[in-house]
């Protein structure tokens, strides 16, 4: 299974810059696609953490730069949300730890798109639309 993400420094008016990309293989095989988009959301997770503590620490900033995630696959959303545990043993260890990362306040929030405006999509899927994302990059613009 493939992975992808990209970091966005939001700012008003849904003005953003990009800081960091990544596409590439998960990490460890997965049995089912809810494993594979969470242990993609997981790696994008510890990289926006890392750019927001870089970030804190050159412009001494006295809050943390909030992180909201966003990903097209609702059972992941669901998961995050819920009690409820799911089946494989592995992927409730990864879950955990996103929850974690939440309830500690490194990320604000995770949030589900539509796969069609998903920005990371031409990264991982042949044929996937590129035209938001090249938008997003050539005009500093998302369109949400």
């Amino acid at each position: 299974s493939m992975g992808g993400h990209i970091i966005l420094l939001m700012g008003l008016n849904n003005e953003c810059c990009p800081l960091s990309w990544c596409a590439n293989k998960i990490k460890r095989v997965v049995r089912s696609t809810i494993a594979a988009e969470a242990l993609s959301l997981q790696e994008g997770l510890e990289d926006a953490i890392y750019h927001q503590e870089l970030i804190n620490q050159i412009l001494q900033i006295p809050f943390k730069i909030p992180i909201i995630a966003y990903v097209d696959n609702h059972s992941v959303v669901e998961a995050l949300e819920s009690t409820k545990q799911v089946d494989d043993k592995r992927l409730r260890i990864d879950l955990s730890a996103i929850k974690e990362s939440m309830i500690k306040n490194e990320i604000q929030s995770i949030k589900w798109c539509p796969g069609d405006l998903q920005l990371a999509n031409p990264l991982t899927k042949k044929g996937a639309q590129c035209h938001l994302l090249l938008h997003t990059i050539q005009k500093g613009k998302i369109k949400f």
